[in-house]
């Protein structure tokens, strides 16, 4: 499943943010497992990030399992 981002317009900011991601990403796929919880206010970018970061981590090979609460 890739997350589309075809409708939305280009990511911009958030560079550290997605920085530290992909580090926890890239130490996850190096056989350290990693969890990472993505939290703030409404409207701030948090499920565009994090469909960013599964759309590369699935590039990468990674299993991606989504999910969200209320």
């Amino acid at each position: 499943m890739t997350f589309s981002t075809a409708s939305q317009p280009i990511f911009v900011g958030r560079q550290r943010e997605m920085a530290e991601l992909n580090a926890l990403l890239d130490d996850s796929l190096s056989g350290h497992g990693q969890m990472a919880m993505v939290a703030g206010e409404p409207g701030i970018g948090k499920t565009r990030a994090a469909g960013e970061l599964a759309n590369y981590a699935q590039g990468l090979g990674a299993q991606v399992i989504w999910g969200w609460c209320y």
